[in-house]
C-alpha cells in the first residue's frame, strides 16, 4: 500500500520572456514576498497525505490527480510548489520520488536540492529515498523546469510505501522433494539471485537466496532466504520372522517407522523391530529428525513350517522314545496340540513349548493302537492334522 502525491506539469514555450526574479525562499515557503516576479508560480496544498488521484495516459503509466495543475504559457522557467502533511512517517517502510521527464529540471524537498538533472541526462527514476528528508507535519515539495524547446511534460511522484515484503524464514528441503520459493504477496516485478523473474522458483540446492520485488505503485523491497538441504533416510533391508519384522535403516536420527497394513491401521514407533503383526503387504514409512522421509512396501508373509512329526513312538519306560516329540515345534511356543482316540475323546492338549505327549490319558497308559493329532500354529497358519501309533 502507499500513498502517493503527484505533480504533473504541461508547459510551452513562448518568445519574449520577462525576467525573473527571484531568492530561494519559494522553494520551502508557504507564502512568497509580493516583489517576486513569478509569472509561471502555483502553490496548492494537500491535508493529511490523503490525495485524489485518477489515471493520466500522458504519463505512460503514471497517476496523477485528475487535472493539469499548472500550464506554463508566460515562460521557459516554471516554478511550482505544493504541501503536504505527514502524521506519522514511521507508518511507512519507504518514501520514494519519482519521475518521468525529458527536460531540465530541479526538485527541492523542504528547501533542500534533492533532484537536478539536465535534459539530456533526464530520465525514469524509482530509487530515490527520501524519507529521512520526510518532516512529520508539514512539508513542501518544489519544482523548477527550465526549458527551451516547445511543449514538454514532466510528471513527478512522492510515493508513501507500505510494502513489506513476506517470504518464509530460513526453510529446507529433502532428498526426493520440491521447494519452491514465493513471497506471500503478488507484485507486478520480481527478480531473484537465480536470474529467473517468475513469481516464485523451484530450488534444487542449498544456499542463500534473494528476491527483490516491485509492486503497482512501483514500491521496492528486497528479502532473503537460507536454504539447506538434507538427505533422506535409507532402507536397507528388512528380517521377518514369525509375525515380526525388524527393519534396517540409516539416515538422521533418530528414525521414526511406521507400517501401514491394507486396512489401513497404522504402526508407528521408534524401535526398528515390529511384533504381533499380522502377515500380509505393508507400507513402509520411515522419518528421520528433519523430517525426510522414506517409503517403500513389503509383504510379511507366513514363514515355512519345517515340522518334523513322527508317526510312531514307544512309551514303554526305557527311555528310549517314550513320548511323542514333534521336531521344530519349540519355534512355535504358542502353538496347541491336541490328541484324540479314535472315538474323538481328548487324551491330551499341551503347548508348543511344554513336553511332549507321554502316552497317557492322566495317568492312565493308553494301549497300542492309533490315534489322531491336531496342531494348530497360531497366527493364520494352516491348522495339521494326521495320525500316529503307540507301540509297546
Amino acid at each position: 500500500m502507499k500513498t502517493k502525491i503527484l505533480i504533473f506539469l504541461t508547459f510551452l514555450s513562448l518568445q519574449n520572456v520577462a525576467q525573473i526574479r527571484t531568492d530561494d525562499t519559494w522553494k520551502s515557503t508557504e507564502t512568497f514576498s509580493p516583489e517576486w516576479f513569478l509569472t509561471n508560480f502555483n502553490d496548492s496544498n494537500w491535508a493529511n497525505s490523503k490525495i485524489f488521484i485518477d489515471s493520466c495516459y500522458s504519463c505512460a503509466g503514471f497517476q496523477s490527480i485528475s487535472s493539469p495543475i499548472w500550464n506554463n504559457t508566460n515562460s521557459e522557467t516554471a516554478f511550482f510548489r505544493k504541501h503536504f502533511f505527514v502524521k506519522d512517517k514511521n507508518i511507512y517502510t519507504k518514501i520514494v520520488l519519482s519521475c518521468r521527464l525529458n527536460v531540465q529540471t530541479k526538485i527541492y524537498l523542504n528547501g533542500e536540492l534533492i533532484f537536478n538533472k539536465s535534459r539530456s541526462a533526464a530520465k525514469l527514476f524509482d530509487s530515490l529515498e527520501v524519507a529521512s528528508k520526510i518532516l512529520e507535519g508539514k512539508n513542501v515539495i518544489s519544482v523548477e523546469v527550465i526549458e527551451d524547446l516547445d511543449c514538454k511534460r514532466i510528471c513527478v511522484e512522492l510515493n508513501f510505501c507500505k510494502i513489506k515484503l513476506n517470504i518464509s524464514q530460513d526453510t529446507s528441503f529433502c532428498e526426493g522433494t520440491d521447494l519452491f520459493l514465493q513471497p506471500n504477496e503478488q507484485y507486478i516485478d520480481y527478480q531473484w539471485s537465480t536470474g529467473e523473474s517468475s513469481s516464485k522458483i523451484l530450488v534444487k540446492e542449498e544456499g542463500e537466496y534473494w528476491v527483490k520485488v516491485t509492486d503497482k505503485y512501483r514500491c521496492k523491497d528486497a528479502a532473503k532466504i537460507k536454504v539447506t538441504y538434507f538427505p533422506a533416510p535409507k532402507f536397507d533391508s528388512l528380517k521377518t520372522g514369525d509375525k515380526s519384522v525388524e527393519i534396517f535403516a540409516t539416515g538422521n536420527l533418530p528414525l521414526q517407522y511406521t507400517l501401514i497394513d491394507n486396512y489401513r491401521k497404522n504402526y508407528t514407533q521408534s524401535e526398528p523391530l515390529f511384533e504381533n503383526i499380522p502377515f500380509g503387504r505393508y507400507f513402509l514409512i520411515i522419518n528421520d529428525i528433519n523430517g525426510c522421509t522414506k517409503k517403500d512396501s513389503f509383504i510379511l508373509t507366513i514363514p515355512e513350517v519345517n515340522l518334523k512329526i513322527p508317526n510312531a513312538f514307544t512309551p514303554d519306560d526305557d527311555g528310549i522314545n517314550d513320548t511323542w516329540e514333534i521336531g521344530g515345534i519349540k519355534e512355535f511356543p504358542k502353538a496347541e496340540i491336541q490328541i484324540f482316540d479314535q472315538n474323538g475323546k481328548q487324551l491330551a492338549n499341551y503347548k508348543g513349548n511344554e513336553k511332549g505327549w507321554n502316552g497317557r490319558f492322566k495317568t492312565y497308559k493308553m494301549p497300542s493302537g492309533t490315534y489322531w493329532y491336531v496342531i494348530d500354529l497360531k497366527g493364520g497358519r494352516k491348522i495339521l492334522t494326521g495320525h500316529l501309533t503307540i507301540i509297546r
